[in-house]
């Protein structure tokens, strides 16, 4: 939760459509 809201705006866009962003926002 804190990696994904530290450079969540910045990697959202950019890795959104991947599973790692999937499992980093779920976890």
């Amino acid at each position: 939760m804190v990696a994904g809201l530290t450079n969540g705006e910045l990697i959202a866009p950019m890795t959104y459509e991947e599973t790692m962003t999937s499992d980093f926002f779920e976890a």
